[in-house]
């Protein structure tokens, strides 16, 4: 019922959060292909970008 009435204020917002978090999980994306390629650790790359996957999931809640 409340993301219902939630639902109108949010959309817009979570649209909004999700255009930059979709750009930091791409540049993540690459970022951990050029680690690999040079065969440097990717270990914090790989959190980093779980934290911002789980971002993406709580916003992308709201378009739906």
């Amino acid at each position: 019922m409340i993301k219902f009435i939630l639902a109108p204020i949010m959309r817009p917002i979570a649209h909004h959060k999700l255009k930059d978090l979709y750009d930091q999980r791409s540049r993540f994306e690459q970022s951990i292909k050029r680690a690999r390629g040079s065969k440097q650790k990717v270990s914090h790359l790989y959190i980093a970008a779980k934290t911002t996957n789980a971002e993406c999931l709580k916003w992308e809640r709201w378009t739906q």
